[in-house]
């Protein structure tokens, strides 16, 4: 495997109807530490303490719900407070006592647009990555975490499972320093893992596209433009880092994204010869 495909982070995707440029300038004047990077009519690039996010224009069909939430870790109480009530506008508190699920008092909160995050304050964690991604497994998916730890091994070679904070299990996923937490959700089954987040793993070679498609796609749905649902419901894209360069190019933008359209799983070296016009 090459190295440097594994630098890049797993890159959460937000689903908005339209207003996707005004939800990340919102988290970017929000969040501290945060920044666009860069922008089109369909989606922004941001980055939040390091994180990068996209927020994605795709229309009416998705929105984000808290199946897929954010730990996010505040330097102090008073900016946990003014993060509550800026996330909160428009949107609500889930849990103003979200300890059920962390061993330090947190706040979780949706969103205007749906997007939940967990706020807490924990000085231990204030030099590790800031942002964390938290897969919900409540309902009748509780008791198939230890089966998504074994699948998503192909992605995080680094796995700490079966922590607990009294009756709440939850496991710790690695990927080059990255990491992404595993979670059951106690209580009925409110919401389900869908396209509203999905999570983006950047590809350098066909053979990693080949192998994380044929993992997470079996007993789940392939989708067209590198999208796939996995067996959990799952939203993931198999992308290979070189497509913003592809797309971005006015010489091979066109005929690269008509070839895009036709594909399930990506295939580079098409990929490239159509842009150049040789498919």
């Amino acid at each position: 495997m090459n190295d440097n495909a594994e630098t890049k982070p797993i890159t959460p995707c937000l689903w908005f109807d339209g207003d996707g440029e005004d939800a990340a300038r919102f988290y970017c004047d929000l969040f501290p530490d945060a920044r666009i990077v860069a922008a089109t009519p369909v989606a922004v690039d941001f980055e939040i303490a390091g994180q990068p996010f996209v927020s994605l224009n795709g229309g009416p069909q998705y929105s984000p719900n808290p199946s897929i939430s954010f730990r996010y870790v505040c330097s102090d109480e008073e900016e946990q407070q003014r993060l509550t009530a800026g996330l909160a506008a428009g949107g609500q508190v889930l849990s103003e006592r979200a300890d059920v699920f962390w061993p330090q008092d947190s706040v979780w909160v949706q969103d205007r647009w749906g997007v939940a995050w967990y706020l807490l304050v924990d000085a231990s964690a204030r030099e590790a990555q800031r942002i964390v991604p938290v897969l919900h497994f409540g309902g009748d998916q509780r008791d198939r975490m230890d089966e998504a730890l074994e699948l998503y091994a192909c992605l995080f070679p680094r796995i700490r499972p079966g922590d607990s904070n009294g009756a709440q299990r939850y496991a710790a996923l690695e990927r080059k320093g990255q990491q992404c937490l595993l979670m059951e959700l106690p209580g009925p089954k409110t919401f389900d893992f869908d396209e509203g987040v999905s999570l983006t793993v950047y590809c350098e070679t066909q053979e990693e596209i080949d192998r994380y498609w044929r993992t997470l796609s079996t007993g789940g749905q392939e989708q067209m433009c590198g999208w796939l649902r996995d067996r959990f419901g799952v939203a993931w894209q198999i992308l290979p880092s070189i497509l913003p360069e592809i797309l971005s190019d006015h010489d091979t933008a066109q005929k690269a994204s008509e070839a895009l359209m036709e594909m399930k799983k990506i295939n580079i070296e098409q990929l490239i010869r159509a842009g150049k016009g040789y498919a």
